[in-house]
């Protein structure tokens, strides 16, 4: 068994057909069915069931694609780091960021650029559930995201907190007396929440402080990202309540923002994080230090 055929099944498990994998492969289908055969036969086991319709992987075959992910992907860690250490910082750093977050990267990525001028940038979003699960599976190397998250594997950078704001649409201002609300005075009106995909956000905390006030917030949708919430309140479907620093000035027009008195706890937790198991690169340092 070798990293080539080893790369050779983890195409084929992810296009689904062996002649999909072929084209991806720019080789022959023939061949590339004859190492598969080897590779069962060297392991002595059926690594695929091939139905009419689509691959389906043995038991044996689901452990595999597991080592072999880890394989090619501590190959390719290997690769980077030797190279790295003659090289400096270049190559591509891969980033995620949560919607609610994305006010935390742009001056970043200039101030990167303009050091390491070689460096490109991949940039992935998504709620914090979704991070986690790219940086498990290692698409990206670190993220800014917003606390709670789950998993014991990630080193974590904690971001001084910052408040929550009402954000309204600009006609709607006139019915607040003034620019600093209580949490109750959001009672009467629709509110579009941010709330993750899976898992626990501020969505359930905000539940629990209107409560706590005397009322149940009248949620009419839930979105986990925070441009969409923010289209839907620029049009007047209702009110949201998002991190202050995702309130930019391109919104004046159209919206207004109302800051929440002291009485509420209300707050949210931005970090930075990254897999504490795995080799980083120094692209990946670097934007981390820039915090």
């Amino acid at each position: 068994m070798d990293i080539k055929q080893l790369f050779y099944f983890l195409t084929i498990v992810e296009e689904g057909q062996i002649t999909r994998a072929a084209k991806i492969l720019h080789m022959a289908q023939p061949p590339l069915s004859q190492s598969l055969k080897a590779l069962e036969k060297e392991l002595g086991s059926t690594l695929i069931i091939r139905n009419a319709k689509k691959l389906e992987l043995t038991q044996a075959g689901k452990v595999l694609y597991q080592r072999a992910v880890h394989l090619l992907n501590l190959m390719e860690e290997t690769k980077s780091e030797i190279q790295e250490l003659g090289e400096g910082v270049r190559g591509t750093l891969s980033i995620g960021a949560a919607s609610a977050c994305m006010s935390y990267i742009p001056g970043r990525i200039q101030q990167l650029r303009e050091a390491y001028p070689e460096l490109y940038f991949k940039i992935y979003q998504g709620d914090t559930y979704h991070l986690e699960e790219l940086l498990e599976n290692r698409d990206i190397e670190v993220a800014v995201a917003r606390l709670p998250v789950e998993s014991q594997h990630f080193q974590i950078k904690r971001l001084p907190k910052e408040p929550f704001v009402v954000v309204v649409p600009a006609k709607w201002q006139t019915n607040f007396s003034s620019n600093r609300i209580e949490l109750k005075d959001i009672a009467p009106y629709p509110i579009l929440m941010l709330k993750r995909i899976k898992g626990t956000s501020m969505f359930e905390s905000l539940f629990q402080e209107c409560y706590e006030a005397g009322f149940k917030p009248n949620v009419i949708a839930e979105c986990p990202d925070v441009s969409t919430v923010i289209a839907l309140v620029t049009a007047g479907v209702g009110i949201t309540i998002i991190p202050k620093s995702e309130f930019h000035m391109a919104y004046n027009n159209h919206l207004s923002i109302l800051e929440l008195c002291s009485k509420t706890s209300l707050q949210s937790e931005p970090v930075v994080m990254w897999r504490n198991d795995h080799y980083i690169s120094k692209a990946a340092e670097k934007f981390i230090e820039t915090f």
